[in-house]
């Protein structure tokens, strides 16, 4: 999935595309598919024709400057890649596929700029000041975790969807024969964004049964950053839960380019060592979404309430 995404994300400020090869995902893949975190039997179809959309999950692609600002990255040194949210709406039969082939007619996306109505590097809040955070494990009732997490750095913005394609993908009886009834709730929706020490809910989606770790982790681990995502709920709260890995990768400073080795692969760029609340180095942030939001726990007509303008 992670190519289909470049390609719809392709806001650039250079001229031409590229992958992300060795951006790996839930599940110990090095390649670029997304596995999937929860299961479900049901098969998508829906009244007007097309999936229908249960929930949503969120990405951040962005450089992460030195002082926290989040700016464009670069795969080829000609290319600029603005730093982008990529939403993706699915249906239940997305969870319980197993490859990206799978996945295929299950999902659509939407490219988005964190900023108002033009690009603009993204800055973040100044500390003490961060977003409020909630332990996903806590809320769930499935395990220890810590509420009030104090994080990396953290972002308030209002979302500007530049593009999406739904259209002819979810039921359009629901969410109109163009998808705008599913998207344009969310532009200039309230979101926020933060890294913080890895949790231990995000870190067991990378674990099968029995394991305490593997060679993906033994590989990635020490780069990985719990990411909590704010959006408002059906009720209008608006906390960051840990729904999120991001990776960060080794870049080059002066133009912003994402290094690969000798394989192609991205290079992590450990961070683990760092104590809770501290600076983060330079590098590329790759989101990897784990938990999706289920609509029923949304109020598509108030996520735009308390957005900065």
């Amino acid at each position: 999935m992670r190519s289909i995404v470049l390609l719809l994300a392709g806001i650039l400020v250079g001229c031409s595309g590229s992958d992300d090869k060795g951006t790996p995902g839930p599940g110990g893949d090095d390649d670029d598919d997304d596995d999937a975190t929860t299961e479900s039997a049901h098969t998508g179809g829906a009244p007007g024709g097309g999936i229908d959309v249960v929930a949503v999950g969120f990405e951040v692609f962005a450089t992460l400057e030195a002082d926290g600002t989040l700016t464009s990255y670069t795969f080829d040194g000609a290319t600029a890649y603005a730093p982008l949210v990529i939403l993706t709406f699915t249906d239940a039969a997305y969870f319980s596929a197993t490859t990206a082939a799978d996945q295929e007619g299950h999902f659509c996306t939407a490219a988005a700029l964190m900023a108002a109505d033009v690009y603009t590097d993204v800055t973040p809040l100044v500390k003490p000041a961060q977003i409020p955070t909630r332990s996903q494990a806590l809320s769930q009732g499935t395990g220890t975790g810590i509420d009030n997490a104090i994080l990396y750095v953290s972002y308030e913005v209002a979302l500007n969807v530049l593009e999406h394609d739904c259209a002819g993908v979810v039921d359009a009886e629901k969410w109109g024969a163009d998808g705008a009834l599913l998207v344009d709730p969310f532009h200039g929706a309230r979101f926020g964004y933060g890294f913080g020490k890895q949790t231990d809910y995000l870190r067991a989606a990378y674990l099968s049964d029995g394991e305490t770790t593997n060679d993906y982790l033994e590989k990635y681990e020490d780069a990985m950053m719990a990411t909590y995502v704010a959006i408002n709920d059906a009720n209008g709260d608006w906390y960051g839960y840990d729904w999120t890995t991001t990776i960060l990768f080794e870049n080059e400073p002066d133009t912003n380019q994402v290094l690969a080795d000798d394989q192609d692969y991205l290079i992590p760029k450990p961070i683990s060592f760092l104590p809770v609340g501290s600076d983060l180095p330079e590098g590329y942030l790759s989101g990897n979404a784990y938990w999706y939001q289920d609509f029923p726990l949304l109020d598509l007509s108030n996520l735009r309430d308390g957005a900065p303008q």
